[in-house]
């Protein structure tokens, strides 16, 4: 069965700005300060404060940054950096992300990054947007090699563009964050075709993260699907082959199970 939900798209459009962010440009700012590069950002406080709670709360609360309109933000590796923090302001304004790499490997390093980035300033939007960015590059990466047939896909292709660290980012966010599902998603193909897929040794080490691809792999399975597209497998107590989703067992005609 395939899934009829829109995708999530990213709102860019003029209209959009227009209606909805440029309002909230105007008024007070407030400065966000980089550690230890010294860096600083002045923003629309209301802008800022309208994606993030956190930062909501250190503005308009009892805090010292809601009487001084101003934060140091300690730089982290993988979370806050000079790059990924222009491309947070950037986002900001304009609801785009423009990394300038080249290397999809890369450049979905720094996605990473920056998803982090708004799971620890509870920046929803920008967390969608950027599980949306990173799909865009995996799918980017799906062409079949001319030599082969348009159905036939190397498997694991969508993990083409991923490596160890971003799985291991992918972790240390929240399951049900958009990022970390986006990675979850992409591992299942690798997981059901080949037998030693390029993340096992991962999901060894992050059990959590395999338990999400074995719901999905669930989820999938149990779809609504035409007969001839109905899954078997093998009961490893009886070795009887059975029908996922079906609670009869497989007959057989010609050698070939039917109904």
């Amino acid at each position: 069965m395939v899934n009829t939900d829109k995708p999530y798209e990213p709102e860019t459009s003029a209209e959009y700005f227009v209606s909805n962010i440029l309002p909230l440009c105007n008024g007070p700012s407030v400065t966000l300060r980089l550690k230890p590069s010294n860096k600083e950002y002045v923003v629309s406080k209301t802008l800022l404060c309208a994606e993030s709670p956190v930062f909501s709360a250190m503005f308009n609360g009892n805090f010292k940054e809601s009487q001084q309109q101003e934060v140091t933000i300690e730089e982290m590796k993988d979370i806050v950096s000079v790059p990924n923090f222009q491309a947070f302001v950037q986002w900001l304004y304009q609801r785009t992300i423009q990394f300038d790499i080249e290397d999809p490997e890369k450049n979905i390093s720094s996605a990473m990054e920056l998803a982090r980035l708004g799971d620890m300033y509870k920046i929803h939007r920008l967390e969608q947007d950027m599980a949306y960015y990173i799909r865009q590059i995996l799918l980017s990466d799906l062409d079949p090699d001319e030599d082969e047939p348009p159905t036939w896909r190397f498997p694991g292709a969508n993990t083409d563009c991923l490596n160890h660290d971003h799985i291991v980012s992918a972790t240390l966010l929240p399951p049900g964050n958009p990022v970390r599902t986006l990675l979850v998603e992409a591992c299942v193909d690798g997981f059901l075709r080949v037998p030693n897929h390029k993340f096992s040794k991962e999901i060894m080490e992050y059990p959590s993260f395999g338990v999400e691809i074995l719901q999905v792999v669930g989820r999938l399975v149990h779809e609504p699907r035409d007969n001839d597209e109905m899954f078997y497998f093998a009961d490893p107590i009886s070795n009887i082959l059975l029908r996922i989703g079906q609670d009869c067992r497989v007959t057989y005609e010609d050698g070939k199970p039917v109904e």
